[in-house]
């Protein structure tokens, strides 16, 4: 693997952030309700609940971006998705609504779509969508550079 060319955070959009923390505060506030009344059964199932969704929107929604010298990875809370760039044939910034792939994505305005050949395009929402598309462009057009003269 190469050497980390850019990192940027996700871009969320402010209805996700208020849906995500709305969703933990309900289980919350009702976990603790039903043990004010005594009901532990309740309180147990709420609480877990809160915890549960807690570990599993950290380990499913994207919290940073990297380009590498060699690939675009996309780090989750325990996992991380490569996409290197033998399978990127564009990178271009995501204008439409609408968009068929795999989504990585915080925000419906901030996109950028990373095109691949024979897999799932992904769709990424980083903070700086301007200056990511511009080094995503470079490092992409430097190892197709590098790998052409690496092939003669």
């Amino acid at each position: 693997m190469g050497n980390v060319i850019h990192e940027d955070e996700v871009k969320y959009d402010l209805w996700i952030r208020y849906f995500i923390n709305c969703s933990l505060a309900l289980t919350l506030v009702c976990g603790i309700w039903f043990a004010m009344k005594n009901n532990t059964g309740g309180a147990a199932v709420m609480i877990g609940l809160t915890i549960f969704d807690s570990v599993l929107y950290w380990t499913i929604l994207p919290n940073k971006y990297s380009i590498y010298e060699d690939r675009f990875i996309i780090h989750l809370g325990l996992f991380s998705y490569n996409i290197p760039f033998n399978s990127v044939a564009a990178v271009r910034s995501l204008e439409t609504w609408f968009a068929l792939g795999l989504s990585f994505a915080g925000s419906m305005r901030n996109r950028i779509e990373i095109v691949r050949t024979g897999s799932m395009n992904v769709i990424v929402s980083p903070n700086n969508r301007d200056l990511f598309l511009k080094i995503a462009t470079d490092a992409i057009a430097k190892w197709e550079i590098n790998n052409k003269v690496d092939e003669l």
